[in-house]
């Protein structure tokens, strides 16, 4: 079994180790939600040449079933 380092690429988003599990799981826990991420989600890669290692990445989660007394962000940064 090889362990993950940042010198190898991985499956996640990006081909990073960050998975879009790993996120949602993150966000449902910091805004306590159950919300989980739509069909529509998407990432996009703003970081690209900015940083020598690292992944800066826009979000969008398309929150899915939104309780509309619920203040959910419409897009986010993941670093």
């Amino acid at each position: 079994m090889l362990s993950m380092n940042l010198f190898m690429p991985g499956e996640g988003l990006f081909s990073t180790h960050v998975t879009w599990e790993d996120i949602q799981q993150d966000m449902q826990r910091e805004l306590s939600t159950m919300a989980s991420f739509g069909p529509g989600k998407s990432a996009k890669d703003i970081g690209e040449g900015k940083a020598f290692m690292s992944k800066i990445l826009l979000i969008h989660p398309d929150w899915q079933p939104k309780n509309k007394n619920e203040k959910l962000p419409e897009k986010f940064l993941v670093k």
